[in-house]
């Protein structure tokens, strides 16, 4: 099982990064997977400095396919 799929909370938030989700005080909020993808990637890097080349490129085109480049 990934990890990065798993349902994990930071403060009052609640993220479930396979249903695209963000739990706001029980209440949901539907994300872009680019938006889940960089929300997890932060959340596993706390209190790391994180390089723009990782972020910008491996980690938000991972869902990109040849039609949208």
């Amino acid at each position: 099982m990934n990890v990065l799929n798993e349902r994990f909370r930071f403060d009052k938030y609640i993220v479930d990064p396979s249903a695209n989700l963000l739990l706001i005080n029980g209440k949901q909020k539907k994300l872009e997977p680019q938006v889940i993808h960089l929300l997890t990637y932060l959340a596993f890097h706390k209190g790391q400095v994180i390089n723009r080349e990782p972020v910008s490129y491996t980690h938000l085109r991972a869902h990109e396919t040849e039609a949208d480049l």
